[in-house]
């Protein structure tokens, strides 16, 4: 699959004290649909920027003439006055003089002098939504001399996003996803086609209303509901298309000369040793495994699951009830001890279930949890950051518990989301096939 950078960005903020030196870059920008504003740095107060995937073009100098610091000060100040509503944005760097023009004192130039002050707001939090890249095209006086086309414009900001692999791996996901909304929806209007322009929206309704009843998973008549669960089913389509698209990707790098072992630095300035053994194990980093569990938080559970807080259905995640009768081992004590629902979602969906079913597990200590292996467990180790901590997440497959939670909503955390739901129901269908459950209980607190 070939890569427009242009398709790739929904917006850009251009930030430049000269407007007449940025109208012909606006206009090529426009040119290609994209969305785009102008702000002069002395108006900055006024100018409310909303959420988007934003590129801003900065230039360097926004006081001409001025010194390190100066300028610093004023870039700083802009940031943080257009980035508060941004969640992903990029900045790109130039200005009519090349970098050696603003080398000064003893070598520090200025674009990584930017970096290390932004850093610092980062830190302060005087900057709440940091940048996910930097990048330096410095030859702004070319393109007003004539020397480059302003066509050419996207061709040189691609080329300098080869230093960034964030920058690179982001416009290739935006570009990615934008290409699979469009070839999603294209096979709904195709189907969508074979009635006259004045049904279609009767059409949708009624195919919309049909995938969110496949897909809910529990009996639901309030059309809202429905229709917001709609883009849930719509988004499980739109991964499949993905999937049809990934192998098609050319000359994605981000991989490139990876390591296993290297040291980073932490906005606060402590040094990160990364070091992962043969087994694909997180050597022990309290901030290693911190960020490693915040991903993983996202890959395989939804803390966020508001949805699902009022119903019990299959893939929930509750914390045992007060006075709950545990049957796990006491090694476990002190943990944070927990019920999945396990009920079939063919027999939720079909009603079929009139009381919910349950297996124990726990969200547990690394240390604890690498002991625990054999037929009975059901691991998974990999570091989940949850409550402000790292842990391990452990089932056990020998005891399934059947009733309700009294305070089903106080107590619910959150879902196992479906890659990890369904591996556990498989590893668990094929433990109780060879092994059987050693125990049903009713949940008892």
């Amino acid at each position: 699959m070939s890569f427009n950078i242009a398709s790739a960005i929904d917006s850009v903020l251009v930030v430049d004290d000269k407007n007449e030196e940025v109208e012909n870059l606006i206009e090529e920008l426009s040119s290609k649909s994209i969305q785009t504003k102008y702000i002069n740095p002395t108006e900055i107060e006024s100018v409310e920027v909303k959420c988007g995937n934003t590129l801003i073009i900065l230039d360097f100098e926004l006081i001409e003439g001025a010194k390190h610091k100066d300028n610093i000060a004023t870039i700083r100040n802009v940031l943080s006055k257009v980035t508060s509503n941004l969640k992903v944005y990029g900045i790109a760097f130039w200005s009519k003089h090349s970098e050696d023009h603003f080398d000064e004192d003893a070598g520090k130039k200025l674009f990584d002098e930017i970096k290390i002050r932004i850093d610092s707001d980062i830190a302060d939090k005087s900057l709440a939504n940091p940048p996910l890249y930097y990048v330096s095209i410095v030859d702004k006086l070319k393109y007003i001399d004539g020397t480059y086309e302003w066509s050419e414009f996207f061709d040189h900001f691609k080329n300098s996003l080869k230093t960034s692999k964030s920058a690179m791996y982001y416009f290739r996901w935006s570009y990615l996803m934008k290409d699979a909304v469009y070839d999603t929806f294209g096979k709904i209007n195709r189907i969508l086609a074979d009635y006259r322009y004045s049904d279609r929206d009767s059409i949708l309704a009624f195919l919309l209303y049909h995938l969110s009843k496949v897909h809910i998973g529990y009996e639901e008549d309030n059309t809202t509901k429905l229709a917001n669960h709609s883009f849930r089913a719509m988004a499980g389509m739109l991964e499949d298309v993905i999937k049809e698209k990934t192998d098609s990707i050319q000359d994605c790098q981000v991989l490139q000369d990876y390591s296993d072992s290297f040291t980073v630095k932490t906005i606060l300035d402590a040094d990160v040793a990364v070091s992962v053994n043969v087994k694909g194990e997180i050597l022990n980093n309290t901030s290693l495994l911190k960020t490693i569990g915040q991903l993983n938080a996202i890959y395989a559970f939804d803390f966020n699951a508001e949805y699902a807080r009022d119903l019990f259905m299959p893939g929930n995640v509750y914390k045992v009830p007060e006075g709950f009768s545990s049957c796990l081992e006491s090694e476990f004590d002190g943990q944070i001890k927990v019920l999945l629902e396990i009920t079939p979602p063919c027999d939720f969906a079909q009603g079929r279930c009139t009381q919910p079913k349950f297996l124990e597990g726990v969200f547990c200590d690394i240390a604890i949890a690498k002991n625990k292996k054999g037929a009975k467990y059901y691991n998974f180790l990999h570091p989940i950051f949850y409550n402000g901590q790292a842990y391990y997440f452990i089932l056990d497959f020998n005891t399934m518990y059947m009733g309700s939670i009294a305070d089903s909503r106080t107590n619910f955390i959150g879902r196992a989301n479906d890659g990890l739901f369904a591996d556990i129901l498989q590893k668990y269908s094929s433990h109780i096939s060879r092994l059987g459950v050693s125990f049903i209980n009713n949940i008892k607190y």
